[in-house]
């Protein structure tokens, strides 16, 4: 027994943990690459635990070691084999720097093809390799590269997944640039009637989405009934009516249960966008249900 099998016995232990750090559907392969993906990037609030499961492991490994181990482990770690404990941080310092050298797997995304614009260009991709939480390594192909180029972007681009039917059908057609869109969207709408950009328009919308969001969940009042209690106090007349109107209609056409949200997103990959978001209403004030 060497420092090298103690680390590779403790790797194969922390992998057989089944914990997930980001979740039942994290992007990381096991416990082991959660460690890595915080040792190298951002700590997470489980930190802690995660360093008490493996300082219990590496001081059950060392502590099992016989004599003649012992001795030749501290002969490599140039340390006295007498001082079980400094010979326990010296290794859990061996492992976290292991941990910070190794490449990072990810579980693969969900899809293979996307699509996304460059000014007036579209740009057909297809995934090579995930190479981080929102990264991937593509080939992307366009009218100006038809014959791709390799590069790393972040899902954020991401306008359109596809299928790898799609993605065949726009390279027999040249890789084109012009896709069916809707005359006028939403925001145009907001843009057109409120008589600002497109860009006031979709920032003061998503903002006004936001805050009602948050209200709903974090106001209490006498019922707790936000639009009962507060939102014709804090909107205008004509807001109030249509979210009332909106409201309505959303009630009768849709059954919409607890949860709902996650099966609507999940339909719409990739899932690591609305993740990213999910983090906005990580702090509000929710009720304890």
């Amino acid at each position: 027994m060497n420092t090298r099998a103690i680390l590779d016995d403790a790797i194969k232990m922390i992998r057989a943990i089944p914990a997930n750090l980001s979740g039942d559907d994290s992007p990381l392969a096991d416990a082991w690459e959660e460690i890595k993906d915080q040792v190298q990037h951002e700590r997470s609030f489980l930190w802690q635990a995660y360093l008490d499961t493996m300082d219990a492991i590496i001081e059950g490994t060392a502590d099992s070691l016989s004599k003649e181990d012992r001795m030749i482990v501290a002969a490599e770690l140039k340390l006295p084999p007498e001082d079980p404990q400094r010979l326990r941080q010296v290794i859990m310092k061996r492992l976290i720097a292991r941990a910070k050298r190794e490449k990072i797997r990810y579980v693969p995304f969900d899809f293979t093809h996307f699509r996304y614009s460059i000014a007036d260009m579209t740009v057909y991709a297809k995934i090579i390799v995930r190479t981080g939480l929102y990264k991937c390594e593509i080939v992307a192909y366009s009218g100006a590269a038809p014959f791709g180029e390799k590069g790393e972007v972040s899902t954020n681009i991401i306008e359109d997944t596809m299928s790898s039917e799609e993605f065949d059908r726009a390279q027999q057609q040249g890789w084109p640039d012009k896709r069916e869109e809707p005359e006028s969207t939403l925001y145009d709408e907001v843009a057109r009637e409120a008589a600002i950009s497109l860009d006031e328009a979709r920032r003061a919308s998503e903002a006004l989405l936001k805050a009602l969001h948050r209200r709903l969940v974090e106001y209490r009042g006498i019922n707790g009934d936000y639009l009962g209690e507060m939102a014709h106090w804090e909107l205008s007349e004509k807001g109030f009516y249509h979210l009332l109107g909106f409201v309505e209609e959303f009630s009768i056409r849709y059954s919409w249960e607890k949860n709902s949200i996650s099966e609507y997103l999940g339909r719409l990959p990739p899932v690591e966008r609305w993740k990213a978001l999910a983090k906005e209403i990580r702090g509000w004030n929710w009720r304890d249900e």
